[in-house]
């Protein structure tokens, strides 16, 4: 049986791996076959030729920026009610959607790839940290969702609508019923747990000299985003001692003299904090 090589126009080369298709060698009984597996071959190389690659895109950022209402203090962002939020999501160049979901939730598309997305957002009420994920992808469909291999990455800031936390400290400490006997002095502080104290307390210190069943003294404070907070403090001072009055019995002459044994009855009063005990008297024999 004779052997023949078929001409070929050229060898077929993968643009990628740079393999060459082999020639083939056929026989007079085996040539439609082998044309067959010719056709084949070049099926198989023109997919690989034109086939579109499938790309995953990926996310190396997602970071808020905060404008009017907003601060930032130890890292962090701090926004209050109102404040104007922007997101920044940093993508791989074959980005052409980005879903953002979580705290608020938006989509960006773009007819052309693109690495660099930016989203605005107000901050709402409440308190506490808010979160979202912000997921690229390479394709978006007819619909208008993203489609194709994504990655996704996390980004958030923390909502603070809550003014400083006042409180006063009195020097002397008042007794278990709140009262004083001398002149006190008040130191207020405040302490923030979100963005921090922004100025006061207002005033630092005060005092009280004079005798009051109860006086409210007052301090306010802000923080750095501007919400305000304000502590009260009722003091009550008295610096008077009670008066002690008596009775006996029988009553004595006009000089002052009794001739028999006399029953003293002691009273107690005080205009202010009152009576806690009031002992004494008896009989004088």
């Amino acid at each position: 049986m004779r052997t023949r090589t078929l001409p070929f126009p050229e060898d077929i080369v993968h643009p990628l791996s740079g393999s060459v298709a082999t020639r083939l060698l056929l026989t007079d009984g085996r040539r439609a076959r082998g044309r067959l597996a010719f056709v084949a071959a070049l099926a198989v190389v023109a997919g690989l030729l034109t086939a579109s690659p499938s790309f995953a895109s990926s996310v190396s950022g997602a970071t808020f920026t905060g404008g009017t209402g907003t601060v930032s203090s130890g890292g962090l962002l701090y926004a209050k009610q109102g404040g104007a939020l922007t997101l920044t999501v940093l993508t791989s160049a074959d980005t052409k959607c980005v879903d953002v979901s979580g705290a608020f939730t938006t989509q960006a598309s773009s007819s052309t790839a693109k690495s660099s997305w930016t989203f605005t957002s107000t901050a709402g009420a409440g308190d506490g940290v808010q979160a979202v994920t912000a997921t690229a992808s390479p394709n978006v469909n007819g619909q208008g969702k993203c489609t194709g291999p994504s990655a996704s990455m996390q980004a958030s800031f923390t909502l603070d609508n809550t003014g400083p936390m006042v409180t006063a400290a009195l020097s002397p400490v008042p007794n278990a019923a709140g009262w004083s006997k001398t002149n006190v002095g008040i130191t207020w502080s405040a302490t923030d747990a979100g963005s921090g104290v922004g100025s006061g307390p207002t005033p630092a210190t005060d005092t009280v000299n004079t005798n009051t069943a109860g006086i409210v003294k007052t301090a306010t404070a802000t923080d750095r985003l501007g919400n305000g907070g304000n502590g009260s403090v009722t003091v009550k001072l008295d610096k008077t001692a009670p008066t002690v009055g008596g009775t006996w019995a029988p009553a004595p002459n006009s000089g002052g003299w009794n001739n028999s044994n006399v029953t003293v009855t002691l009273t107690c009063s005080d205009a202010l904090s009152g009576i806690k005990s009031c002992t004494g008297g008896g009989r004088v024999l």
